[in-house]
């Protein structure tokens, strides 16, 4: 390292005396502005001939001090320095003061300025130091063997009062301190998605007394900081490891170790006033979990009072922010860092935590898609302290929003919710016991897939990995078992089952009261295989209520409950219901009308050999679960069924089905069944009851296979009735379709037992044009119709549009082409061109969206538009709407589109 340095003259006033001699020398020219320096009096006696020098200024200007560090390669240059020290006289008076200023040009626009008196003897010194605009970037050298960190941008000032006095010690104190940091962007050295940008640092109000080891802040302020870290995929933080780690260094063999001073000083006692953060935001990004997280929090706002080293005392916070780019959070209260305890009140709006799931992907067997929460009320916690147990509580409101699960395997849909709310939960844990009162619930929107299987167990129990275990599918109706899993064993007497609600021994003590819980529009789509044989259902527009019922008290609630089976065929559900006692209390009594008997075709394969093709099943349930014990009534009505295909199945009945059904159907085709169920839920091996059969006596009247010619030609007709012909991309029934449908009704009619399915068809080749110009044509009418509703005054409805002529429809036609929100040809100017009509119209017809979706509505309307003639026959009972179908082929004789009919 070398220092160089220069400086220009100086010339100052010396005035030299020695005793009583009145000898005077001086040294050089008196400085213009130097005032007269005045001899010292002689000494009153007995100091001989001793001299007294009174300096009036010692003075350096322009000077230049030069830093040159090789090994840390490190070049800096302190300029413009001046200094002036007045008033100086030796011997030195007691208390004498000498007034001293010092000024330099730190760096590039650095600003050091220290002036002050100072006192020789004894030795003190009262000084105002002032640094500005001190650029940090080329100081990076110095701190680069203690930190790894990277400045690119940066200025430092600071200012204070500083008092410096020799007694027995040494004793610094200094007062109205400030520190202020501008413009400030730095980041880890090892880490480049790693930064730091901070408007302002401003710390006021900075107060300390070195030999009491005391420090007082005022206030520190900081504003635009914007952080951004990140933790590696080896756990490692970026801004953790900037400290460069000491060298170790050799002691010397001959040397022992210093003895210790003694007694170890006092700890430094910090206090301060306010912390304030604005207009700042977070960045963290975490690597080691996949698919990695990203957070942030943007308007970050805080606020602390009372920081300082006694960390038993409270601090007074509040901080405010948002989440996630739509989230907000916002937080005041209480915080005592020492035993950690905390009282807030937090109010959180839209919190998206989807970007946490990452860290649950190892514990659930579903993946989270989306989950967005809220809260509103009072936070405490406090940590455990001796014989107090740790202790924390919730008090207000909270909801769970857009919830989304997915199987993780299958990417099936398992769970998700719009909105799930708690009004007013309240909810205690301290040590080992948990007192909650969920107030009232609302769940909303909601779908779950629900099976409960042969052990008596919810699919939803087994969304958490337990230990030891593999994921495996939750929405399955029977996935397979975890590889990890020893091979399953029968359950042992008293193992918990379904009706076992109650902790195992030993659990947590809990005290659970939950208000009333409203649903609404919800859907289940259940898979029950405890019951044999199984059962199926989607059940969709689930609303009711469930009314509050409590662990400490023996009261069931009530429960009430209405929803549909695939969206049609009504269902009630209504009785008791206790899942908090001893053990799981039910007296449910459940009914369903109507249901369509295609959605069980699986079962009917499995177990009949054949699948389903038409009919409706209607239900009358009570499950009584009491003591363990189950007890079971199902009333079982089929109207219609009607087997399909025969499928191939090792568990199929080894019985003629079909003949079967027929000794079951009456002469309405009706089959009624009772099916009793009844056993102990702790047992897996489940007894079931058998199915009595109530046989009917009559055998079938008539079984009707004649085709649709016969019946056209019993009739005097010889048109085919299996299927009706429509133009191209219409749904509107023409004469000669209407013609075959009265003919058709007549048949019917006369046949009583037989029903009929009406299938709508559409043929992309033929329909997707004929689709397109009927937009076309809408449009042009919107037009028509909006012209007519302007001269008229009121709006004109479309059924009464009267026809157009070929220059009326040519005029709503560019009206249209005008009104069309498309891409249309435009001139060296910008504006749409004038094209002829056909264009226009291929234009419209172009935009007209036909896919697959608009197809197979077509095919629905065709299939309505017939339904609504059979409603006028009071056929509609006895007609069905099936399946549509998108496909090429159509029925022999018939032309490329329209409905086809079949007769059960």
């Amino acid at each position: 390292m070398r220092l160089s340095g220069s400086c220009a003259p100086s010339t100052w006033p010396l005035v030299a005396s020695r005793s009583s001699q009145a000898r005077a020398a001086r040294a050089g020219a008196p400085s213009p502005s130097s005032p007269p320096v005045p001899v010292p009096a002689a000494p009153a006696s007995g100091q001989g001939d001793a001299w007294h020098v009174s300096v009036g200024a010692v003075a350096l200007q322009d000077g230049e001090l030069a830093w040159h560090d090789e090994q840390a390669r490190f070049d800096y240059r302190i300029s413009e320095f001046s200094a002036e020290l007045r008033d100086l006289n030796l011997p030195v008076a007691q208390d004498q003061a000498a007034p001293l200023t010092l000024a330099a040009r730190v760096g590039e626009a650095g600003r050091l300025d220290v002036s002050g008196p100072i006192r020789l003897q004894p030795f003190s010194a009262d000084l105002d130091l002032k640094l500005d605009a001190l650029a940090l970037p080329a100081l990076a050298p110095l701190w680069k063997p203690y930190l790894a960190l990277r400045i690119d941008d940066g200025s430092l000032g600071a200012a204070a009062r500083l008092h410096v006095e020799q007694g027995e010690s040494m004793a610094v104190r200094w007062s109205d301190g400030s520190v202020a940091l501008r413009r400030l962007a730095a980041a880890p050295a090892s880490d480049k998605a790693a930064s730091l940008k901070l408007e302002s640092l401003d710390v006021g109000g900075l107060a300390g007394d070195l030999a009491g080891r005391t420090a007082r802040i005022e206030r520190i302020a900081i504003d635009g900081l914007a952080l951004a870290a990140t933790r590696s995929a080896s756990s490692a933080v970026s801004w953790a490891d900037i400290a460069v780690p000491a060298a170790p260094q050799a002691r010397s063999a001959g040397k022992p170790a210093p003895a210790s001073s003694g007694a170890a000083q006092a700890a430094w006692k910090v206090t301060a006033g306010t912390l304030a953060v604005a207009r700042s935001s977070l960045r963290l990004t975490d690597e080691s979990v996949s698919p990695r997280v990203a957070l942030r929090l943007d308007g970050l706002q805080m606020e602390a009072r009372n920081l300082g080293s006694n960390l038993r005392a409270p601090i007074d916070f509040s901080l405010r922010s948002s989440v996630q780019g739509r989230g907000t959070a916002d937080i005041k209260g209480t915080v005592v860092p020492e035993p950690l305890s905390v009282k807030a009140q937090v109010r959180a709006d839209r919190l998206d935590l989807t970007a946490l799931a990452p860290y649950l992907a190892d514990r659930l067997n579903a993946t989270v898609k989306s989950v967005v929460a809220g809260a509103d009320g009072r936070l405490e916690f406090a940590a455990a302290t001796g014989r107090q147990p740790q202790r924390a509580a919730w008090n207000g409101a909270a909801e769970i929003s857009s919830l989304d699960l997915i199987d993780k395997l299958n990417s099936a849909d398992f769970l998700k919710w719009k909105r799930l709310a708690f009004k007013r939960l309240n909810v205690v844990s301290a040590g080992d016991t948990l007192k909650a009162d969920l107030g009232d619930i609302s769940l909303e929107d909601f779908f779950a897939r629900v099976i409960l299987s042969e052990q008596g167990r919810l699919n939803l129990s087994q969304l958490i990995v337990q230990p030891g275990e593999q994921a495996g599918s939750i929405t399955a109706d029977k996935p397979a078992e975890p590889a990890a899993k020893a091979e399953s064993k029968p359950a042992e007497p008293g193992a918990r089952e379904a009706g076992a609600a109650a902790p195992d021994a030993g659990g947590m003590p809990r005290d659970i009261r939950v208000g009333t819980v409203q649903l609404a529009r919800g859907q289940i789509n259940f898979t029950d295989n405890f019951v044999k044989p199984n059962y199926h259902a989607n059940l969709t527009d689930i609303a009711g209520s469930i009314s509050a019922v409590s662990s400490a008290d023996s009261e069931p609630a009530d429960v009430q409950v209405t929803a549909k089976v695939d969206g049609d065929a009504p269902v009630d559900i209504t009785g008791k219901l206790h899942p908090f006692g001893p053990r799981l209390y039910t007296d449910i009594h459940a009914s369903a009308k109507g249901v369509e008997l295609p959605t069980l075709t699986p079962y009917a394969a499995k177990y009949a050999g054949y699948a389903i093709e038409r009919g409706k099943l209607s239900m009358d349930v009570h499950y009584l679960i009491q003591d363990g014990k189950l007890q079971a009534s199902n009333k079982i009505f089929l109207d219609q069924l009607t087997f399909g295909e025969r499928v191939d199945s090792p568990d199929a009945l080894k019985l003629p089905v079909l003949l079967a059904v027929s000794l079951l159907k009456n002469s309405r085709g009706e089959i009624d069944i009772e099916l009793p169920i009844s056993g102990s839920l702790d047992d897996p091996q489940f007894s079931v009851g058998g199915i009595i059969f109530r046989a009917l006596v009559n055998l079938i009247v008539r079984a009707v296979t004649a085709p649709f010619s016969l019946l056209a030609s019993a009739f005097g007709s010889g048109e085919e009735l299996s299927h009706i012909d429509f133009a191209p991309g219409r749904a509107m029934l023409d004469d000669d379709a209407r013609k075959r449908i009265e003919t058709l009704v007549k048949a019917l009619n006369d046949r009583p037992a037989l029903k009929l399915d009406v299938a709508g068809r559409a043929n992309p080749s033929v329909d997707t044009d004929g689709l397109r110009k009927a937009g076309v044509e809408a449009l042009i009418r919107a037009q028509q119709r909006e012209d007519l509703s302007k001269k008229e005054g009121d709006a004109v409805d479309g059924k009464d549009l009267p026809p157009l002529d070929a220059a009326q429809r040519a005029r709503y036609l560019e009206s249209a082409y005008k009104a069309a929100k498309i891409d249309k040809p435009r001139n060296v100017i910008g504006f749409a061109k004038s094209l002829p009509g056909p264009d226009m119209e291929a234009l419209l017809a172009a935009s007209v969206n036909v896919g697959p979706d608009q197809l197979r509505e077509l095919a629905v309307r065709r299939a309505q538009a017939v339904m609504a003639v059979l409603r006028e026959a009071k056929l509609g009972e006895r007609a069905f709407v099936v399946a549509p179908r998108v496909e090429a082929k159509a029925a022999e004789g018939s032309k490329q589109t329209g409905v086809d009919f079949s007769l059960k």
